[in-house]
């Protein structure tokens, strides 16, 4: 699943949630909800270039606006979107610094995760991959539009 998807589902946890715990833990639940989906993923290995930066970049800049515009959009929920967009992400997160780290990528905890991680993937072509993308990330910004008050 792209980022983007990531980040607007973890976002939009953040404008309903109560707190920022639920916050947290409903945004890290919706990351691996959202894996289920079938989707298209890019594949990352290190090394890590300058090519795979730009190409990638789309992918991190986008999210990041769209975060930026949840915040500024719900200022009295700032704290606790960026608490959800955290646990959204937060899986990622885990699995971009066990790729680059050894250490980490030798821990028990870390290697039963990334195994339950990439278990639950459900990843198919470009096109049809992205097209889900497309409609969940619309659904899920739909819904926050529908059950914000």
């Amino acid at each position: 699943m792209l980022l983007l998807a990531h980040i607007v589902a973890g976002s939009s946890i953040g404008v309903l949630a109560k707190n920022g715990g639920e916050a947290f833990a409903l945004g890290m639940i919706s990351h691996f909800v959202m894996d289920t989906l079938p989707h298209w993923n890019y594949i990352l290995r290190v090394p890590i270039t300058l090519k795979k930066i730009v190409a990638y970049s789309p992918d991190v800049l986008t999210p990041l606006i769209v975060f930026w515009c949840f915040v500024t959009a719900f200022p009295e929920q700032s704290g606790i979107i960026t608490l959800a967009t955290l646990g959204a992400v937060f899986p990622d997160i885990i699995s971009m610094i066990a790729l680059v780290s050894k250490t980490l990528r030798a821990t028990v905890v870390i290697r039963v995760f990334q195994k339950f991680h990439s278990s639950i993937q459900w990843e198919i072509g470009i096109l049809p991959g992205m097209t889900v993308q497309v409609f969940a990330t619309a659904a899920i910004l739909l819904a926050t539009r529908v059950w914000y008050p």
